[in-house]
């Protein structure tokens, strides 16, 4: 690798907009090649460091859906596994027809998640979610918020529709569940 053209790169995205970046290689589970460039505040100039902390939002998107298809190579879970077989409080969603709130008719799937086609929205403000942050002070674990997420009804049937929701999320918890691997708290 000429780590020079890529540090010559990495140095000229700061012209194009970019005010500092942090660029980690890693071969075999060891990291050969870093280099950080730029700024962490651009306005007073406050150099970017190994120490910043970086929010990831939705870009953890992909490695949730990575460590699903992990799983499902591993023969652990399958795309049309139902999921209340990993969260069973997913076993009889409700879903929003018109008025009225009726039983979902067909069960949510991972597939369903991963395509986010699930029904579900990305209603952090939902009652459920709100109560148990509520009742944990704000230190709910993935697996309690995704808990309390069934107990909302889903905007349109699975399967049926894309929208983009917390369909990721409570992939997170199939995770979980599967992996044996828990996060300690999520901060909504």
């Amino acid at each position: 690798m000429k780590k020079e053209i890529l540090v010559n790169y990495l140095d000229s995205l700061e012209k194009q907009g970019i005010p500092g970046c942090d660029c980690v290689v890693y071969h075999n589970h060891r990291p050969v090649f870093r280099h950080i460039t730029g700024y962490a505040d651009p306005d007073t100039k406050k150099p970017l460091t190994e120490s910043n902390t970086y929010w990831m939002y939705s870009v953890t998107k992909l490695f949730t859906c990575t460590a699903i298809m992990q799983l499902i190579e591993k023969g652990l879970i399958g795309l049309d596994d139902p999921v209340y077989e990993y969260l069973p409080e997913y076993r009889n969603m409700k879903v929003k027809v018109g008025n009225e709130i009726r039983p979902a008719k067909n069960a949510m799937t991972i597939r369903h998640l991963m395509s986010m086609q699930s029904g579900l929205n990305y209603n952090l403000d939902a009652p459920s979610i709100q109560r148990i942050m509520k009742d944990t002070e704000n230190e709910a674990t993935t697996r309690q918020i995704i808990s309390a997420l069934a107990n909302e009804h889903l905007d349109f049937k699975p399967g049926t529709r894309f929208q983009y929701s917390l369909s990721h999320d409570v992939l997170g918890a199939v995770i979980e569940v599967v992996s044996g691997q828990f996060k300690l708290r999520v901060c909504l």
